[in-house]
């Protein structure tokens, strides 16, 4: 039966079966996930590094999702932030974020430089995303 195969279909069959076993051969390796680890590490130190200065600038930023409509900037990046203390209304991050609503309501300005410290939260919000947690001190 092969020999009348190979007799009937020949060269032909030979090809089909050389781009079989090749293609079988040529399989790509599934890559390995890359780890979020690094990025954590460097948002972390760049976190740390912002809370030394005591002077952060944060974006109200509203986003479709359950995160947070603020965002810090980390060196040359946005990372959505978590105000601390927004249950007391006295306090300034509840002033921060009136103030900051009011100024999308009306198209005006969307950063505001302000006293803080921000620490990289355990968390994460809507999707997995990584966010921070900002204190916001008293403006001098």
């Amino acid at each position: 039966m092969v020999s009348t195969l190979f007799s009937q279909y020949g060269p032909r069959l030979g090809l089909l079966l050389a781009l079989f076993a090749l293609g079988c051969a040529t399989t790509k390796a599934i890559p390995e996930p890359k780890s979020s680890l690094g990025l954590l590490e460097a948002l972390s130190s760049q976190a740390e590094e912002l809370s030394d200065t005591q002077q952060i600038v944060l974006r109200y930023n509203p986003c479709q999702c359950a995160c947070s409509p603020f965002e810090v900037q980390l060196g040359g990046r946005w990372v959505r932030a978590e105000l601390d203390d927004l249950q007391d209304p006295e306090s300034p991050a509840a002033r921060l974020l009136v103030q900051a609503q009011m100024d999308h309501d009306s198209g005006l300005r969307s950063e505001y430089p302000t006293p803080g410290t921000v620490r990289l939260s355990e968390e994460r919000c809507d999707g997995g995303v990584a966010y921070t947690v900002v204190s916001v001190g008293e403006a001098e």
